[in-house]
C-alpha cells in the first residue's frame, strides 16, 4: 500500500513517546521482527482526527524475546510491555468483548496487508483498514475511547476501498463475525 497522503499532526505532545517509539520500530526491523501500529494511531493515520495517548504496536514474537531486545520495558498486560508511551503486544492481540476475550493472531496475511504511512518524516507500518475496522468492531468501547465513533469516520472515508470479503474472513478467523457485522450494520452503509 501507499503511504497515507494525511499530512502529521502532534500525536504524542512533547513526550518521548514519538521518539522511543521510532528507536523501537529501528530495533525492530534490525532484527527481522514484523510488527505494525495498531490502536488509536492506527486510526488517526488512516486520517480520523482523534487524541491519542500512546502507540500500540503489534508485533511477531515471543514475550520474552521481546523483554530481551527492550529492557527498560515494564509489563502491561500478559502479553505485552510498556514504557514512554509505547506499548508493544505480542501475538497473539488479546481485545476484550462483551463479556469475554476475542484472539487475532499477526499472521502471514495481517503483515502482507499492512499499509506503510507517514509519521512524522518517517514512514511506518500500519495496521490495515479492514484489520483496524475488525479491532474497533470487537471492542466497541464508548466514552472518550469511542471504537464506534472511530469505525464511523473511518468508513465515511474509506468505504469505497474497504475489502469486505477480507473484513468477513477476518472476523470469522477472529471468530467474532456476528459481532462484527452487527456493530457495521448499525453504522448503515454498503457492508451492512
Amino acid at each position: 500500500m501507499e503511504a497515507s497522503e494525511h499530512p502529521s499532526r502532534e500525536y504524542l505532545g512533547r513526550g518521548p513517546g514519538l521518539q522511543t517509539f521510532f528507536e523501537v520500530a529501528e530495533r525492530l526491523d534490525a532484527n527481522r521482527i514484523p510488527w505494525c501500529i495498531f490502536g488509536g494511531l492506527a486510526v488517526r493515520l488512516w486520517g480520523v482526527p482523534r487524541a491519542v495517548a500512546d502507540i500500540d504496536v503489534v508485533l511477531k514474537c515471543e514475550l520474552a524475546q521481546c523483554a530481551a531486545l527492550f529492557p527498560r520495558a515494564k509489563p502491561v498486560a500478559a502479553n505485552g510491555l510498556g514504557w514512554d508511551q509505547v506499548e508493544l503486544w505480542c501475538e497473539p492481540m488479546c481485545l476484550p468483548s462483551g463479556n469475554g476475550r476475542v484472539f487475532i493472531e499477526f499472521d502471514r496475511e495481517m503483515q502482507n496487508r499492512r499499509a506503510r504511512m507517514r509519521l512524522g518524516s518517517e514512514l511506518v507500518w500500519v495496521q490495515s483498514l479492514e484489520d483496524v475496522v475488525v479491532s474497533k468492531a470487537i471492542l466497541q468501547r464508548g466514552g472518550t475511547k469511542s471504537d464506534l465513533e472511530d469505525l464511523r469516520q473511518m468508513l465515511c472515508t474509506h468505504a469505497e476501498r474497504l475489502d469486505l470479503d477480507y473484513l468477513r474472513h477476518r472476523a470469522r478467523q477472529a471468530m467474532a463475525e456476528a459481532r462484527v457485522f452487527e456493530c457495521l450494520h448499525g453504522l448503515n452503509g454498503p457492508w451492512s
